[in-house]
């Protein structure tokens, strides 16, 4: 019955028939037929679940913080006050700001004048695009998650036009009328699981008219965010679009790689990681702040390490941490990362950061030295660093082997020991006279001295 059955077939029904305890007799007897003996429910549910399998999209962007990153400080990636986004919807402490974020929807809405029916019409035309971006499966049904996108991101663009237009506030608003609160709504918007995709942004800034605000005209979504945000990026270089830019933590990544040459640095994975700058000073390094408007823009050359000016404020530990944990989530080139695994081999005590402060380099809010240290050391746990391609390895090879050299230490030594300050070096200089008045008198008594001896005849 089997003899025009192809070989694999026959392997297969070899298989159904032993797992259901068929013989060939009973076949043969005509007692059971082969088309009756059933799949083998393994192949069943794994086929289901690989059919099942939703599609990856290059628009992924929006990812969970990984475990070993959020164990190391819960609080830096956990929004304080606002829920933006799926990850954190409908968790209990964010849900007061809900009543809030619905007060500015109606406030949006009036102003541009676009009903309500005609704003969800065209946000379900994002839905699925918007889903695309965030790494895990989104279980809210599709008028839940509608509903979220609207009101969240009309709640973020109300929030960008009153902070930019004074009076575009009313006399009860929570947020402007109370600047803690928003400070800790401008902190809760650049966490990486508190995100929705930029596209969804612009489009909701596009339905407003330009005659709906003072200076319509001339206001863009990203000046507007830039401005927002200028606590967290004053110093840096404005990007010239939003083009490319996937949200509002990838816009900050964006400020720091700004005017940086990411081509000029060049990995290799035999090298060692530098000392301290304690150490560093001691092997005859020098220090000074740098005039780039990138904070990356680390530079070593002739003994001098020039590293650009870093605020440092009770945000920037979450600020840079949520940036890194998009880029160690995100990007090929881990260039913050590797920025803050050379800053935590710089700083190891409150000494390497009373240094950096003298020097100007460090600006520091957050209280003593230490705590600074242990900032930069605690940043730099759990994070993984690509030795091959790190972007600052040419810079300490280039630190570790001035520091190798003996001279430039004996220089250093010479230097602090004898010319540290104007009174050690008039002591040397009074030194150095004496030594010379001695060796003078010396030999002036030992030339009388041989003049007196009795010459022979």
């Amino acid at each position: 019955m089997t003899e025009n059955v192809p070989r694999e077939r026959k392997a297969h029904i070899s298989v159904e028939m032993e797992y259901h305890n068929i013989t060939s007799h009973d076949i043969e007897r005509g007692d059971v037929a082969t088309t009756e003996i059933a799949e083998d429910p393994v192949v069943i549910s794994t086929r289901g679940m690989l059919e099942s399998l939703p599609p990856l999209s290059s628009e992924c962007c929006i990812y969970r913080v990984p475990k070993k990153l959020r164990k190391v400080n819960v609080e830096a990636y956990t929004p304080q006050l606002v829920s933006i986004g799926p990850l954190h919807f409908g968790e209990q402490h964010l849900r007061e700001m809900e009543e809030h974020k619905l007060r500015y929807l109606r406030t949006f809405l009036n102003r541009i004048g676009w009903s309500l029916d005609q704003s969800v019409q065209v946000v379900r035309r994002w839905e699925n695009r918007a889903r695309d971006c965030y790494a895990e499966t989104i279980e809210l049904s599709s008028d839940e998650f509608v509903k979220m996108i609207l009101v969240d991101g009309c709640f973020i663009v109300e929030i960008f036009l009153r902070h930019h237009f004074n009076q575009l506030r009313d006399e009860v608003d929570r947020i402007f009328h109370r600047p803690w609160m928003n400070d800790v709504v401008r902190h809760d918007l650049v966490l990486i699981e508190n995100q929705l995709p930029i596209f969804v942004l612009e489009g909701f800034f596009d339905w407003v008219p330009p005659v709906s605000i003072p200076d319509g005209n001339s206001t863009t979504f990203l000046g507007l965010t830039k401005e927002y945000f200028n606590h967290f990026v004053r110093e840096m270089e404005v990007p010239g679009s939003l083009n490319g830019i996937k949200h509002f933590v990838d816009f900050i990544h964006h400020f720091y790689l700004s005017s940086f040459s990411t081509k000029q640095h060049e990995g290799d994975a035999n090298i060692e990681r530098p000392p301290s700058v304690t150490q560093l000073q001691e092997a005859g390094i020098t220090f000074r702040k740098g005039t780039s408007r990138s904070l990356l823009d680390i530079k070593f050359a002739d003994g001098i390490l020039e590293i650009p000016h870093f605020k440092i404020w009770d945000s920037t530990e979450s600020l840079i941490r949520n940036v890194i944990a998009f880029e160690q989530c995100h990007c090929t080139s881990k260039y913050i990362s590797g920025y803050m695994d050379i800053l935590d081999s710089l700083i190891k005590t409150s000494e390497d950061a009373d240094l950096l402060i003298r020097h100007e380099i460090i600006t520091n809010w957050i209280g003593s030295g230490e705590k600074v240290a242990t900032l930069f050391n605690n940043i730099a746990k759990e994070i993984f660093i690509d030795s091959s391609v790190s972007s600052f390895s040419s810079i300490c090879k280039d630190m570790n082997e001035y520091c190798k050299n003996r001279r430039h230490r004996w220089k250093a030594t010479l230097k602090r020991d004898y010319f540290g300050t104007p009174w050690t070096i008039i002591s040397f200089i009074a030194a150095v006279v004496r030594l010379i008045l001695t060796i003078i008198q010396t030999t002036q008594k030992n030339t009388l001295d041989y003049c007196k001896l009795p010459k022979k005849i």
